[in-house]
């Protein structure tokens, strides 16, 4: 990190903090869209068992 002046230290964290903050919402997206699979398995298969 020695390497690096203070303009560009601070340029690489503002790019860090939206990269986190992109892969959050990914994450939840991803969280999300798990939990609807989850729930739809779980009616077919309670649909299933009520035949």
């Amino acid at each position: 990190m020695d390497q690096y002046s203070t303009s560009e230290l601070r340029s690489q964290l503002k790019i860090v903090r939206r990269n986190i903050a992109n892969s959050k919402e990914m994450y939840d997206s991803f969280v999300e869209q798990e939990k609807l699979l989850q729930n739809e398995l779980n009616k077919r298969i309670a649909k299933a068992k009520n035949k």
